[in-house]
């Protein structure tokens, strides 16, 4: 049995993770991203204005995903990042038994082990709550695990070693899927072509106007679920200082 998996971002690698643990080790489980592996991405304009429009972007595509670069920060809260509660409910999962188990394995993938709970020395947060909802805001307080940016990369590179050493899967980088039918087959760039006996697909970021064109072409029906529109407010430290060291080094509040 063959299954491909477009896409080595988040959900393509740990997708790869739980096909590799739960099937037989004789399935063949191939990972293909348009974007080269974790080592060799890098943006030619990273210290200019002008963006070089690298096709495909280094940034937002390759192994790993378009959150290889960011500060790596894993929100361990089922409240934060869309609808997982309502995702796990459907397949009768417990949401905070996934969470955990997302967090073990970064853990075991070279994450650091400190973590940041804001109920940390016993916090007590009413007085922010209760301040925040006497301005039509909503605290939300989330143990975080900060990965760090120059950590990240190589979490990934250790996650791709991982799932290449323990189980019978390949990361395929620098490969470009023109499309894909209903009868499971890929066609590459170069004009080949490969059949599946099953289909992952996780574009991510970069590959989300190719999915949606793909799933129009074949008559896929599609929905889009709402968008949560984030803002970084900069205000002065002394505003948001006794909130950002001792209780929340990254808060979130909704409006």
């Amino acid at each position: 049995m063959k299954v491909g998996i477009i896409g080595a971002g988040s959900a393509g690698l740990l997708a790869a993770n739980e096909l590799g643990k739960h099937l037989d080790s004789r399935v063949d489980i191939k990972v293909f991203d348009a974007g080269p592996n974790i080592e060799e991405r890098s943006c030619p304009q990273k210290n200019e204005y002008e963006c070089a429009q690298c096709d495909p972007c280094r940034i937002m595509s390759g192994v790993g995903g378009a959150g290889a670069w960011s500060s790596g920060i894993l929100n361990l809260n089922k409240n934060i990042g869309g609808d997982l509660e309502q995702l796990c409910s459907r397949a009768t999962l417990d949401v905070n038994e996934i969470i955990n188990q997302i967090d073990e394995f970064f853990l075991a993938n070279g994450a650091p082990n400190n973590i940041f709970d804001p109920y940390h020395n016993g916090n007590d947060l009413n007085q922010l709550k209760r301040k925040c909802a006497a301005n039509d805001i909503r605290f939300i307080p989330i143990r975080q695990r900060l990965l760090g940016s120059k950590n990240t990369p190589k979490v990934i590179k250790s996650i791709v070693q991982h799932l290449e050493s323990h189980f019978n899967i390949n990361i395929i980088p620098d490969t470009k899927i023109i499309k894909f039918s209903k009868k499971r087959n890929l066609i590459f760039e170069n004009g080949k072509q490969e059949q599946f006996d099953y289909l992952l697909i996780a574009p991510g970021r970069w590959g989300m106007l190719w999915l949606a064109n793909q799933c129009e072409n074949l008559g896929i029906n599609t929905f889009y679920e709402p968008l949560d529109i984030g803002v970084r407010v900069e205000v002065s430290s002394i505003i948001m200082e006794d909130i950002c060291e001792n209780i929340q080094r990254d808060p979130k509040f909704h409006i």
